[in-house]
C-alpha cells in the first residue's frame, strides 16, 4: 500500500459517513438501499445524484454557504465506473473531507458489483450482499437432459430467494452461454470460468438456447403487464420442461 493510502486511512475515524451498498444479490442490496431512504427523519434532508461530479459540486456549494444546519443524507447510484484512482486523487481527497463531516451521510448503491471491484473500499464502509451459493448450482444445472436436477434446485430456492433475482440470474447466464457459443466473454472472466461456460454451452444447440432465452423475455413481458397468472417461478418451470 502506498504512502498516500496509508495517510488517508490513518485519518479515518471508526464511524463511517460513507456507506457503499453492493454485491451480486442486487435485489437484497437494492432493498437495503431503499430502506435507508425510508428511514429519513423529518429533521434530515435527502438528495439524490447519479453523477459524482454533480454531488461534489452541490456538497462544496452547501459547505461554502454553511447550509448544513440539519443532517444531510445523500444517495448516489452506480458511481464506481466514474472513479479513476490512478489519475484522479482529487476525487478521493474530496471523499475524505466528506467522510470527516459528521453532518452528512452518504449511501452509494452499486448494482451487481462485488466488493472486490469497489474502488472506494478504503474510503467507506462496505455492505456487501452475496447471493445464496445455491443460485450458482441452479445456473450450472441449466442444460438439456438435466430437467429433474434443474427443477429440483429451482423449487428448493423459491422459498429462500426473491423470484425476480432468480429470474435475472438465469437470463443473464443464458446470455453468457449464447455469447460463449460465439467465443465472446466478459473482460473479467478467469480462464476456468470461460472453460466452464464453453462446456455448458456445448450441451446446447444454438437454436434451442436462443429459443429458451426468448422464453424468458415472454415471462418478463407478461409479468410486467399483469398477464401472467402463473407467476415467475411456475413460468420458469414450464419453460424448463420444454427446453431442458
Amino acid at each position: 500500500m502506498g504512502l498516500y493510502w496509508k495517510n488517508l486511512l490513518n485519518n479515518f475515524s471508526s464511524e463511517y459517513m460513507i456507506t457503499i451498498i453492493c454485491g451480486e444479490d442486487f435485489v437484497s442490496s437494492r432493498n437495503y438501499y431503499n430502506q435507508q431512504r425510508i428511514n429519513i427523519t423529518p429533521n434530515q434532508s435527502a438528495l439524490s445524484f447519479n453523477k459524482l461530479i454533480d454531488f461534489f459540486e452541490h456538497w462544496e456549494n452547501s459547505a461554502a454557504a454553511n447550509l448544513f444546519q440539519q443532517k444531510s443524507i445523500y444517495f448516489l447510484e452506480n458511481i464506481n465506473k466514474q472513479i479513476n484512482l490512478k489519475i484522479n486523487h482529487k476525487q478521493v481527497k474530496k471523499l475524505e473531507e466528506i467522510h470527516l463531516n459528521k453532518e452528512i451521510s452518504v449511501f452509494i448503491w452499486e448494482e451487481n458489483v462485488p466488493s472486490r471491484e469497489i474502488k472506494l473500499k478504503k474510503c467507506a464502509l462496505i455492505k456487501e450482499f452475496k447471493p445464496n451459493q445455491t443460485i450458482f448450482k441452479l445456473i450450472n444445472a441449466c442444460y438439456p437432459g438435466n430437467k429433474l436436477g434443474f427443477l429440483s434446485t429451482l423449487n428448493s430456492l423459491k422459498t429462500s430467494l426473491d423470484e425476480y433475482f432468480i429470474f435475472i440470474m438465469l437470463i443473464r447466464h443464458l446470455r453468457k452461454l449464447i455469447l460463449a457459443k460465439e467465443k465472446i466473454y466478459g473482460e473479467r472472466l478467469a480462464p476456468w470460468q470461460k472453460s466452464q461456460l464453453d462446456s455448458q454451452a456445448s450441451k446446447w444447440s444454438k437454436n434451442s438456447l436462443i429459443k429458451y432465452y426468448d422464453s424468458f423475455f415472454r415471462i418478463d413481458l407478461t409479468t410486467k403487464t399483469g398477464t401472467n397468472p402463473l407467476g415467475i417461478i411456475k413460468s420458469i418451470n414450464i419453460s424448463a420442461c420444454v427446453f431442458i
